[in-house]
């Protein structure tokens, strides 16, 4: 059974963390696979697993690139024969004897006692390459496609990890996002009292400097031309609400992670400059309340797929 991105018609949001392992058998070997997922800009696949597959490399990439986009893939797969004679062991022995023509030297030079016999064997049993196992064999095509086939079952399950994690992935971001979107009308709630306040003050000011400039109304529309265009804050509303519904749009999608991270650089970008242009300290407090739900909504994405 091949795995698939998402079941049912509907995208969804995957994370990158996942795990995977399956387990399958032919009578003539035994084939496990595990795989783990984390999060990566990009689609990072590494393998371990017997020298004899390393032929079909290829097409067990091609079959993880198929189902997942982004992250750190690390597989690990086994091989196990089942019949006994087809298993081949070498023994080195003049490397074991060297080992153990070493350890007696070092018995004379200490004056150590000798450690029992079948204990230091043990050990010296266990040095790389004393005892080797060869796994460089032909592979015949059974083997490779049961090899691939529990590769797939367990990227099924490394699937099914990764939806449930989206899953409260975008619950959490869409409960940010909500959050965001009332801190943005608040501050435009408080942009267009803002923008009377500063004109009230505009012609306060101007009084106590010249009486004259007050009676001058082309002169005073000028000024409140200037001011009103220095702290207009519309067209960063504007974009922030399609910031946010293109936000929006693009969680529906699969995948998106990459595309979610860009959007909030902008978001970032009109909170900023609405904070700068609006010089009220309401709206640089509610400017600061938008930057920590954005700054946590970008903690959620970085594991999106």
């Amino acid at each position: 059974m091949s795995p698939t991105k998402a079941k049912g018609k509907s995208p969804v949001t995957l994370s990158m963390t996942g795990y995977g392992h399956a387990v399958k058998e032919n009578g003539q070997v035994r084939i496990e696979v595990e795989i783990k997922t984390v999060n990566n800009r990009f689609i990072d696949i590494s393998f371990k697993m017997p020298r004899s597959y390393l032929c079909i490399e290829h097409r067990l990439k091609d079959a993880v690139k198929s189902v997942l986009s982004r992250g750190k893939v690390d597989v690990y797969i086994s091989r196990t024969p089942l019949d006994a004679k087809a298993v081949e062991v070498a023994f080195n022995r003049p490397l074991f004897e060297k080992y153990y023509g070493i350890y007696l030297e070092l018995c004379k030079i200490t004056e150590a006692d000798k450690v029992p016999l079948t204990k230091v064997v043990s050990e010296i049993l266990h040095v790389r390459d004393v005892l080797s196992y060869d796994d460089s064999k032909d592979l015949d095509e059974s083997e490779s496609e049961l090899v691939v086939e529990v590769l797939r079952e367990a990227l099924n399950r490394v699937i099914e990890m990764r939806r449930r994690e989206g899953e409260v992935l975008c619950e959490e971001v869409l409960r940010r996002l909500s959050g965001l979107s009332s801190l943005k009308q608040k501050i435009e709630a408080e942009a267009l009292g803002n923008s009377a306040q500063k004109m009230r003050l505009l012609e306060e000011r101007l009084k106590e400097l010249s009486p004259d400039i007050v009676s001058d109304r082309e002169r005073l529309a000028m000024e409140a031309a200037y001011l009103a265009d220095k702290v207009d804050v519309t067209e960063e509303l504007k974009r922030l609400e399609s910031h946010l519904a293109q936000f929006n749009e693009t969680l529906s999608r699969s995948p998106q992670g990459r595309k979610l991270d860009f959007i909030v650089q902008e978001l970032y970008r009109e909170f900023n400059t609405i904070a700068s242009k609006a010089q009220s300290g309401e709206i640089q407090g509610l400017v600061i309340d938008a930057k920590v739900e954005l700054e946590k909504i970008r903690e959620q994405i970085q594991n999106i797929e």
